[in-house]
């Protein structure tokens, strides 16, 4: 049945950085939405007539043509593993998209159309997906992720186009003084830690970045790298004030960005 969770990510970007981030994040957004308008396209051009003028009929179209799309495999020429073709987060926006959207089960079945689908302009700063929200703040220079509190609404949100656009942007970032974050985190097992006196954490910070990570959570910073290209070690950072922390030549800087809830094969960053 899982426990509940929920996660959130906030970052100060360097100001050079914020229209590239955005623009990333915007890209993914638009990229999902224009697969879920051309399923949606095809799934209309396919209906009889007796099923775009009888509510009744559209319904069981457009719940047979989910399913098949749910179970749609990538050609084998491309994959030896037989993945699915498209996410379940196309899935659920192509549901409602074909359910629920404007009325589609209450009235008269209807075509979905470009209009509908929000599509990101270049000034949108909020983004939705699946089970993440994604503000950007132009003002600040900043972008703030939330994992909805749920249950396995982590996993899934780990499957989102735009967060995993975030984390593409923001794994090689070139952290300058004043800028970086962390990610923090709870759930339900951690509650019932602190709740029956265990070791439960609350609001675990689970990974800090660039200088703002190291001022705050020096022990869960990786090592990370300025516009110059100069190595920073987190710990050094704080223990300095965060007035030095350059590692010499030398010295070995491992570390990578790690946490409970990313695997090496999608999120890097967490």
């Amino acid at each position: 049945m899982g426990h509940w969770e929920w996660e959130r990510g906030d970052f100060k970007l360097p100001t050079s950085e914020f229209a590239r981030v955005r623009n990333a994040v915007a890209a993914a957004d638009r990229a999902r939405k224009e697969q879920i308008f051309e399923l949606s396209q095809q799934m209309w051009k396919g209906l009889t007539t007796k099923q775009k003028r009888d509510p009744e009929a559209y319904k069981k179209a457009a719940n047979k043509f989910i399913d098949s799309v749910s179970d749609e495999k990538v050609p084998a020429r491309y994959s030896v593993h037989g993945e699915l073709k498209f996410s379940p987060e196309v899935i659920e926006g192509l549901d409602h998209c074909l359910t629920t959207m404007n009325g589609r089960y209450n009235g008269a079945p209807k075509r979905v159309l470009a209009s509908e689908m929000s599509y990101p302009t270049n000034r949108t700063l909020e983004f939705s997906g699946h089970d993440v929200d994604i503000t950007f703040d132009k003002a600040a220079s900043s972008v703030t992720y939330d994992i909805h509190q749920d249950r396995h609404t982590i996993e899934n949100a780990n499957g989102s186009a735009i967060l995993i656009a975030l984390d593409k942007e923001l794994k090689p970032m070139r952290w300058t003084r004043g800028t970086g974050g962390t990610i923090t985190s709870d759930n339900e097992s951690a509650e019932d830690g602190r709740r029956y006196g265990g070791n439960g954490h609350s609001d675990l910070i689970e990974s800090g970045f660039g200088p703002i990570g190291a001022a705050v959570a020096p022990f869960v910073t990786a090592p990370w790298k300025d516009p110059r290209g100069d190595t920073f070690h987190a710990q050094v950072v704080k223990s300095y004030g965060g007035v030095t922390g350059r590692v010499k030549k030398g010295v070995p800087a491992g570390g990578q960005f790690a946490g409970r809830h990313r695997s090496e094969a999608n999120i890097f960053l967490r």
